[in-house]
């Protein structure tokens, strides 16, 4: 590798250790208090919140999508945002909101812009009820891409925050 291409990886490499120690959405992640264990359940009388089962929250809509270049929640995460709050109160999970982006514009814009995403949906978790305490927020940026590709199709798959309770 040349000397740029190196110099830019850790300038990313310390965005993102910078972002993930100025998080002011609680403690670590690794804080023990935080462990979760699976909530997965095959019970065909499950609970339903805002129209979702806990199995479809988990599996299913785990991830909402944001428009390019944007922070914005769309109406139809709203409404998968507010099942997954009423999934959070009447169980008292914890989640991790991992924030993510497609591969255009730089590594730390990237990161900061996974950041953004993953504050807007812990925001509306807070104003539908949530305890600050029971979410914890992680930017990937550009990093870990759900779908490979070039195309606004597989973009558009990358632009997203995941709802993750297995960590």
């Amino acid at each position: 590798m040349n000397k740029k291409l190196l110099s830019r990886l850790g300038l990313a490499v310390l965005a993102s250790v910078a972002l993930a120690a100025c998080s002011t959405s609680g403690p670590e992640v690794a804080d023990s208090s935080f462990t979760n264990t699976s909530l997965s359940t095959t019970d065909a009388n499950a609970k339903i919140y805002n129209g979702y089962s806990q199995n479809d929250l988990q599996n299913q809509y785990r991830t909402v999508y944001f428009a390019f270049d944007s922070y914005q929640v769309t109406p139809e995460a709203q409404q998968i945002i507010r099942a997954h709050a009423e999934f959070i109160k009447a169980t008292g999970a914890k989640v991790l909101l991992e924030g993510y982006t497609d591969e255009r514009g730089t590594p730390e814009y990237n990161i900061a812009l996974g950041a953004e995403r993953a504050k807007a949906v812990a925001t509306l978790l807070v104003q539908y009820g949530v305890n600050p305490n029971n979410i914890r927020q992680l930017s990937y940026g550009e990093e870990r891409p759900a779908v490979l590709g070039h195309t606004e199709a597989a973009y558009s798959k990358n632009r997203r925050v995941e709802f993750n309770y297995n960590f």
